[in-house]
């Protein structure tokens, strides 16, 4: 729930108070992505969660529908321009919140030392597959599925179309200035996003497949 509320409220610039750094000392060392307070950001939006009506939701949601996706008392939602889902119902404990069948999902594990038919030979690098990460193979299929729906379509089309673009992350700490990250007065922050372009980086070149290198930081924001 912290986390949601730090996404949905950036601030205006000013000098970084007790608040934020108390939410950086909590977030930053979260797996993934951290969320903190952007002081460049000077967007205020109430989050009334009551606007959300685009085309690309609504097809969204009727190919789920068709597709055999359910949803049990779950929505999407707009929460003063933070997309997400929302209770519709009283959802007791243990209750699935959505089912989605197998051949729709972009699926890796550990033990796969090559990639499934949808990556063809030579799309990325010898050896490339086994050596990544989860993450780098879930953002490489995740291209790929772009790539096949840009030339020969593919089935997952509205969920590609759905999902987030880069203009949604650019208020991560990953892509904070120097200065912006200091203003924060927390090192071990800015150490940790240092880390991980670095790691991004390498992930990156270590795929070698014909993606840039801002499509791929694109699709690991989407799938870690």
């Amino acid at each position: 729930q912290m986390q949601m509320a730090v996404k949905s409220l950036p601030v205006a610039r000013r000098k970084m108070g007790r608040l934020q750094l108390a939410l950086a000392l909590l977030l930053a060392g979260r797996d993934g992505e951290a969320f903190v307070a952007n002081p460049r950001s000077q967007r205020w939006r109430p989050a009334d969660g009551t606007r959300r009506a685009a085309a690309v939701d609504v097809k969204f949601q009727e190919w789920a529908s068709a597709s055999g996706i359910a949803s049990a008392g779950v929505e999407l939602a707009d929460f003063g321009g933070v997309r997400g889902v929302k209770a519709t119902k009283l959802i007791e404990a243990g209750q699935p919140l959505c089912t989605v069948p197998a051949g729709l999902t972009l699926e890796t594990t550990t033990l796969s030392r090559n990639p499934p038919p949808s990556i063809p030979v030579g799309w990325c690098k010898d050896g490339a597959w086994a050596a990544a990460s989860w993450y780098a193979r879930l953002a490489l299929l995740l291209l790929r599925e772009k790539e096949l729906a840009a030339s020969e379509g593919s089935s997952l089309g509205p969920y590609l179309d759905a999902l987030p673009d880069k203009t949604a992350f650019k208020d991560l700490p990953f892509y904070w200035t120097q200065e912006e990250l200091e203003e924060l007065q927390y090192p071990p922050l800015a150490s940790a996003v240092a880390s991980q372009r670095l790691e991004y980086a390498a992930a990156y070149r270590s795929a070698s497949a014909p993606v840039t290198e801002a499509d791929f930081e694109w699709a690991v924001h989407c799938v870690r």
